[in-house]
């Protein structure tokens, strides 16, 4: 463990680089991972946030971003399947062990909340709730018209760029980072059917979806072109439907807030998803 910025520590296991921002009475504990091509600490400011509920925060680094020690290239890949299966598998592991007397939240900002609730939707932990944040399906029928086609298209340029450079250069085209190959695969398989399903990993997600027993939050925002409300709903439709709680913040606030710029907003949303779970874990 090493010490970061504003007394947050750092804890490698692995691929599974956890950021930690510990809560000073904490009431339960929050793993919260990033969304496609995000560090984990552009999270800080919003676990500092979280800290002021009661709410300790565990920023899930996705592997080869910010502080992971993986690069993705030619040799070096992976997808949605090792990032549920490895990395937040050992994440959670390590979290239920470290705070075994808290109750245990999974949350995620876009690819985030997909990688929790997937994670939820297999193992079925033992978690207070799912709060998913500007996350919903890539699925290109979410979107609007002129948007759809190029979402569909798009998926089959993103492959074939990723199969000739071995990876995917997300700076270069400004969608998300440095990115895997496979995993930018499977993105864009669910880009044209809405399926969870991925070559390396033959389980059933979509199946189990409907059968995640824990409440679930998804804030969506106006101004989201990345999760517009009906690809969220895309998602959400997958997940029992009386677990779920969809909500457009379409008040004064949040009017200008789109899929990145909520974080500057965090300390508006930390209130409202601790109002949240503190009514959900009654």
């Amino acid at each position: 463990m090493t010490d970061q910025p504003g007394d947050m520590a750092q804890v490698a296991i692995d691929n599974a680089n956890l950021l930690i921002a510990p809560a000073p009475r904490p009431a339960m504990v929050m793993i919260f991972v990033p969304a496609l091509g995000v560090r984990a600490n552009y999270y800080a400011a919003f676990a500092r946030a979280l800290n002021h509920h009661g709410i300790t925060v565990v920023l899930n680094e996705l592997r080869g971003h910010g502080q992971s020690p993986v690069t993705p290239n030619r040799c070096t890949d992976f997808g949605y399947s090792a990032l549920i299966n490895e990395d937040l598998r050992k994440a959670v592991t390590h979290v239920q062990a470290v705070f075994r007397d808290l109750p245990l939240v999974l949350a995620g900002h876009s690819l985030g909340g997909q990688l929790a609730t997937l994670f939820a939707a297999r193992y079925q932990p033992k978690v207070a709730g799912i709060i998913q944040i500007a996350c919903g399906s890539p699925y290109f029928r979410g979107f609007p018209p002129a948007r759809r086609r190029a979402i569909y298209w798009g998926s089959f340029a993103i492959q074939t760029v990723s199969a000739l450079m071995g990876y995917f250069p997300g700076r270069f085209f400004g969608f998300g980072g440095r990115e895997a190959r496979r995993l930018m695969n499977d993105w864009s398989r669910v880009a044209r059917t809405n399926l969870f399903n991925f070559k390396d990993d033959p389980y059933d997600y979509d199946g189990t979806l409907a059968a995640v027993g824990c409440p679930v939050l998804s804030f969506c925002f106006p101004a989201d072109t990345y999760a517009p409300l009906p690809a969220v709903r895309y998602f959400t439709d997958k997940l029992p439907q009386n677990r779920v709680k969809l909500r457009l913040l379409n008040i004064p606030e949040f009017q200008d807030t789109d899929h990145f710029n909520w974080i500057a907003q965090g300390p508006l949303i930390a209130p409202l998803l601790a109002a949240w779970l503190s009514r959900a874990t009654v």
